[in-house]
């Protein structure tokens, strides 16, 4: 499941314009928290999504959820959505981001908790 999100995120990436140019947000979301923000996001998707066979009520829980995890950081989603702008224009930044989430995801000492 974590291996298809992450893949097509990644489609969803290499499917941008190059050049796009998007500014640098204030307040910038420094990587390694912009990538354990995604991490996080993506168990979250992962847990919640078997347990609702409505799509709806697993996307109500899931934006309930990923707002907790963004309180949790003290950042607030305004700032999230525009760091993800910002972070999805520069592909190869982002892209090795869920590179890293997925190799660490695959690794045999790392345990989801429910």
């Amino acid at each position: 499941m974590i291996i298809r999100i992450l893949f097509f995120l990644l489609i969803m990436v290499a499917c941008q314009e190059k050049h796009q140019h998007v500014p640098v947000p204030n307040p910038l979301i420094e990587e390694t928290v912009m990538q354990e923000l995604l991490k996080e996001m993506i168990l979250l998707e992962s847990h919640i999504q078997p347990k609702h066979p409505d799509y709806q009520d697993a996307l109500a829980e899931i934006h309930q959820s990923g707002d907790a995890v963004l309180k949790k950081h003290g950042i607030d989603k305004t700032a999230f959505e525009k760091n993800m702008e910002y972070y999805s224009a520069n592909q190869e930044l982002l892209q090795q981001m869920y590179t890293n989430i997925l190799e660490e995801l695959n690794r045999p000492d790392v345990r989801v908790k429910d």
